[in-house]
């Protein structure tokens, strides 16, 4: 039996990402490393959040909260 594949190659290269963004869905969090080398977790307290990262900064359009014992 003949078949008919495309092939993938994987190529790796370094970009310079200005800003991102993507969603939480609710009781989801995301893992971030504080200063003192704790881990947390950051999540949204009722609901769906947007994340932005731009100019340095990150920024939530809705509420958070934070929870330990993050691995």
């Amino acid at each position: 039996m003949k078949s008919t594949i495309i092939k993938v190659q994987r190529i790796e290269t370094e970009i310079d990402i200005a800003a991102f963004s993507f969603n939480l869905k609710s009781l989801q969090y995301m893992k971030v490393k504080l200063t003192n080398g704790k881990w947390i977790g950051l999540g949204g307290v009722n609901s769906d959040t947007k994340v932005t990262y731009i100019n340095g900064e990150l920024k939530f359009d809705n509420g958070l909260q934070m929870v330990n014992y993050v691995r």
